[in-house]
């Protein structure tokens, strides 16, 4: 009997210390799990080293790498926070409250596919430089802030229609020439998202187009002849109307120059269009022909041509009581008033004593002077060439016999 009950006792004594052990197991199952996984516990851009990595304070003389000083090593294991992304090469850091730079290698992380997708999304719009580029302070060549190394990296913030791109650089806004990034496939395409952009919007704003009739057409700032004129159009200038007021219309002007003193249009991407008012009367709907610089030097030298041949005619028209007196006596012959001379016929000429020929000089003088060109004039002989005589309103009457 009592062999019996010491077995049932020790059997008891079994079950229920198996169940504790099975108990203690559950427990520390239960909280394993519920301790946080270190991986997903930190911040975004905080990775997990794979290897060693040397940690440098500068990422300086890349190509000297015995020339670089370095804080310490990190060891596997350990997590680095990534702050920015420097270049192709390297990444910058911080570890234990230090700043510095690390190799750009993916494979050297733990979770290496999480941190390619966090470099892509960080380098989205940073693109790099092929040569040194100055970083201006407006779309065009003049003041600049910073200059950009090649090889530096830049955010793009926003493409133009010209030859500009407004970028982030040092935390400084400003703009850069296009053909100084390098031609990678990322930036053409990002090129050619502008263009298509570009064809979109000007479709849409180039329905109604208009052609200036004449030259000195103002373009003003407001629908109103008291309106600041901000440029004044030439004979063939091409707008795109886009609103109206009674006879007015407001267009926009397609123009490269920054000397324009209308405000860009600020919808869409076009950065060269130009808001204005112009009077309609002053406009066509059919095209108009664009008179070249060239042309318009050719039109104004032929018209001062025509008036100074107007002068003379009218200087020199035997009409002229007095020229017709000379003519019809025989002593003038020829009558130049551009080269401010008389040419005489000698024999007469010799004939007449010294007022007469004073009072010639004066009235031939005079009649140059009235037609624009010099007071003087100067007398020769019709027959051999020599020179008579001169006179001039300054210095009076000189013989040449």
């Amino acid at each position: 009997m009592k062999t019996n009950t010491v077995i049932i006792l020790l059997l008891t004594i079994l079950i229920l210390s198996c169940a504790g052990i099975n108990q203690v197991d559950r427990n520390f199952s239960q909280s394993k799990a519920q301790q946080p996984n270190e991986l997903t516990s930190k911040p975004s851009n905080f990775f997990q080293l794979k290897v060693p990595f040397k940690f440098y304070k500068t990422y300086k003389n890349l190509g000297v790498l015995k020339e670089r000083k370095y804080w310490e090593k990190i060891k596997s294991g350990e997590y680095v926070e990534i702050l920015e992304f420097v270049d192709e090469l390297y990444i910058k850091v911080k570890y234990n409250k230090k700043i510095g730079y690390l190799l750009e290698v993916p494979y050297y992380f733990v979770e290496e596919q999480r941190y390619i997708d966090f470099r892509k999304k960080q380098q989205e719009n940073m693109y790099e430089i092929s040569v040194s580029s100055r970083l201006y302070t407006e779309p065009k060549f003049g003041n600049h802030t910073l200059t950009a190394n090649k090889s530096d990296w830049v955010e793009v913030l926003e493409n133009t229609s010209t030859e500009f791109v407004k970028v982030k650089f040092k935390n400084q806004v400003g703009y850069m020439l296009k053909v100084y990034f390098h031609k990678t496939e990322e930036w053409i395409n990002y090129c050619n998202k502008l263009f298509n952009e570009l064809k979109d919007y000007q479709e849409k704003i180039e329905k109604t187009p208009r052609w200036i009739k004449s030259d000195n057409v103002n373009f003003r700032k407001q629908a109103t002849t008291d309106s600041e004129v901000l440029y004044s159009f030439q004979q063939g200038d091409k707008i795109f109307v886009q609103d109206r007021n009674e006879e007015w219309l407001k267009a926009l002007y397609l123009m490269t120059s920054y000397s324009l003193k209308a405000e860009k249009d600020t919808v869409g991407v076009l950065s060269n269009y130009y808001t204005g008012w112009v009077y309609e009367p002053l406009t066509a709907t059919y095209l108009v022909p664009k008179i070249l610089q060239q042309e318009r030097d050719w039109i104004a030298k032929k018209k001062k041509a025509k008036q100074q041949q107007q002068q003379i005619q009218k200087s020199t028209n035997k009409k002229d009581s007095k020229l017709q007196i000379l003519y019809d006596s025989g002593l003038l012959k020829k009558f130049n008033i551009d080269l401010n001379e008389a040419w005489v016929e000698p024999y007469i000429w010799y004939s007449i004593d010294y007022d007469v020929k004073l009072g010639i000089g004066i009235t031939l003088a005079k009649i140059c002077d009235n037609a624009g060109s010099t007071g003087y004039i100067t007398f020769f002989n019709n027959k051999s060439g020599k020179k008579l005589a001169r006179y001039s309103q300054s210095w009076g009457y000189k013989s040449y016999e």
